[in-house]
Order: C-alpha cells, then sequence, then structure tokens
C-alpha cells in the first residue's frame, strides 16, 4: 500500500500557478494601460514606426 502524497510534493507546482498568475495579471495591466493611455496618443502620432500596425484607430 502507498503513503498518501504530501503537501511538500506538491509545492513546486503550486509555485510554478502563483508564478502563471502573477505573470498573467502584470500582462493584462500592461495590455490595460496601453489600450486605455497609450493607443489614443500613439495614433496622433504620424509617423510610421513599428507601432503604426496596433495604433490604428478602430473604423
Amino acid at each position: 500500500m502507498s503513503k498518501p502524497l504530501d503537501i511538500n510534493q506538491f509545492m513546486s507546482a503550486f509555485l510554478l500557478l502563483g508564478c502563471g498568475i502573477l505573470l498573467t495579471v502584470i500582462l493584462l495591466a500592461l495590455e490595460h494601460f496601453y489600450f486605455r493611455y497609450c493607443r489614443r496618443y500613439l495614433a496622433k502620432t504620424e509617423k510610421a514606426d513599428c507601432f503604426a500596425l496596433v495604433s490604428l484607430p478602430d473604423h
């Protein structure tokens, strides 16, 4: 008969899951900031730089 699993055996999985959730929340905040503030400013610039495709206004 095998022993039941201990919480210490799952600690790395919980740590990895926590890091994934933290990274997702950070990316969500950056995306929200970009679409709320930066996109309007970049759409007003007339330069065709690397952000030209993603900063086009919605039609």
